[in-house]
């Protein structure tokens, strides 16, 4: 397991996104009232430096905050950026999220 994901498996682990088998996000914040990476947060500049549009895609949905604030997250086509102060903006494939959220 690449140390990306260690980082993110403790940082999802400790901030509980989400409970297991529930198809909405209640508790889940809207930050960002607007679809696409904004370039200037930390989650926009690490979707530009993986490569953007080419490579994770475009944005499905807008900027989210787990319940508690500790994380910001955004999902695009090909994956998940999830952003805390203390492990910075880290990209996740959406099965990956999906495990660590359940």
């Amino acid at each position: 397991m690449s140390l990306a994901v260690r980082i993110a498996v403790v940082m999802l682990a400790a901030v509980s996104v989400a409970g297991c088998g529930q198809t909405d996000r209640e508790g889940i914040a809207l930050v960002q009232g607007k679809l696409g990476p904004d370039e200037t947060t930390p989650i926009g500049q690490k979707w530009k430096k993986l490569g953007g549009l080419a490579v994770v895609g475009d944005t499905t949905g807008p900027v989210q905050a787990t319940p508690g604030g500790a994380a910001t997250f955004q999902t695009f086509t090909n994956g998940v950026i999830v952003y805390s102060n203390d492990f910075g903006a880290v990209y996740l494939t959406q099965a990956i999220f999906d495990e660590l959220t359940c």
